[in-house]
């Protein structure tokens, strides 16, 4: 998912070439991958000791994973949330009418639907 949304991000620049945008851009994309490498480095040390993740006989300590995937799972939705929000004001700021806002708003929110087969 990482990449996926430093793609979104990236896009975003390029469409926005706003200075401004593109430090909102950049401080959400830093949070991303700094989120996306704790995850990752809680689920590889998830126990200690390590191999014990995969070989329970061994007296082990783990994290709590139902705790951890929740945890995981709300930033994700806040973050895919913000992500399909931030192009919604400069779309608001061009000069356009009205009705052509709304499309191009309404593009931007398809972007978000996602049904899980």
């Amino acid at each position: 998912m990482f990449i996926t949304k430093l793609s979104i991000l990236l896009l975003y620049g390029r469409i926005f070439g706003s200075r401004k945008f593109n430090k909102v851009l950049l401080s959400v994309g830093a949070f991303v991958a700094a989120f996306t490498t704790a995850a990752a480095l809680v689920n590889i040390f998830q126990c200690s000791p390590v191999e014990a993740a995969w070989n329970p006989s061994i007296p082990h300590k783990c994290v709590n994973l139902q705790a951890m995937l929740k945890v995981i799972s709300v930033e994700d939705v806040l973050t895919d949330v913000l992500i399909l929000c931030l192009p919604l004001p400069m779309v608001w700021q061009l000069k356009m009418s009205t009705k052509l806002k709304w499309q191009i708003t309404g593009m931007f929110l398809v972007g978000g639907l996602y049904v899980h087969p």
